[in-house]
């Protein structure tokens, strides 16, 4: 794969630890795709990765999750939006927006 993208940097890592991963990105990224199966995880881990998702975004930036069931955890600052169904995945999956919040 690297032969394709010779720019990509592959980090292992806790979603949850973004800010300690990533510290150069924090408040900068504009897009951020997420296949952690967030329902699966104590709702403490979840709620952890969702704050994590939310530093690293910049304003109006969006976080899109791929899920099997309705997101049910919510984080000031990010918005949710119902962004599709994909019935060719098995088993079906929802698609969701999570959108950061312009500061007042």
């Amino acid at each position: 794969m690297v032969e394709h993208f010779p720019d990509l940097q592959i980090i292992l890592g806790d979603a949850a630890r973004l800010e300690e991963l990533l510290p150069e990105y924090v408040e900068k990224v504009g897009a951020i795709v997420s296949g952690v199966p967030l329902r699966a995880l104590p709702l403490q881990k979840q709620e952890e990765i969702m704050r994590a998702y939310h530093a690293m975004l910049k304003p109006q930036g969006q976080m899109t999750q791929i899920t099997y069931a309705i997101p049910t955890i919510t984080v000031p600052g990010l918005e949710r939006k119902f962004g599709g169904f994909m019935l060719w995945n098995i088993p079906p999956a929802f698609v969701w927006s999570f959108v950061k919040k312009v500061s007042a």
